[in-house]
């Protein structure tokens, strides 16, 4: 059996962005399971094998800020778990560059 997750082949932002949604989905199904933490940990491992030790310390550093925000987050009770949202148009503020600011997780 063929799933879509199967099938995706990105090709460019938008594509590498939906297919990181799809994949965070179908893993989150698993998020309470005793084995998960690990998986999560081996799948990074996996993921980062080929990558240069400055590209490897950049997601380290996202990593770090989305645990730094949770803890912000458990502290006050303020807890909010979701996936990325749909992708905006120029029109709804999006950056002209299409990134997002990296401190905005801060605020």
């Amino acid at each position: 059996m063929e799933t879509k997750l199967m099938t995706m082949v990105p090709k460019n932002r938008a594509e590498y962005e939906d297919f990181a949604d799809t994949l965070g989905e179908h893993c989150q199904k698993f998020n309470d399971h005793i084995h998960y933490k690990q998986f999560v940990q081996d799948l990074i491992d996996s993921l980062c094998e080929s990558l240069p030790a400055d590209k490897i310390d950049e997601i380290g550093n996202h990593v770090k800020r989305m645990a730094d925000t949770r803890k912000k987050e458990e502290k006050t009770g303020n807890i909010n778990y979701h996936l990325r949202q749909g992708v905006e148009d120029d029109f709804e503020g999006n950056d002209s560059d299409g990134m997002t600011d990296l401190y905005d997780d801060f605020m």
